[in-house]
């Protein structure tokens, strides 16, 4: 989970959170409160970020 977290605080600024949010079907300000230290990122949301991960790297 850790990894995940890392990758979307490096790539903040190139990433539109409730664009991601909203695909996925995340909660509103789920990721920033993840990425801030708000909020811990609930582990059913860290494989769907993966794969959003995966694909963005192909």
């Amino acid at each position: 989970m850790t990894e995940i977290i890392n990758w979307l605080t490096h790539n903040r600024k190139r990433l539109s959170f409730r664009a991601i949010e909203a695909e996925l079907g995340i909660p509103d300000t789920t990721l920033n409160k993840a990425v801030r230290g708000q909020q811990a990122l609930s582990k059913k949301w860290v494989q769907p970020l993966e794969k959003l991960k995966e694909d963005m790297s192909n």
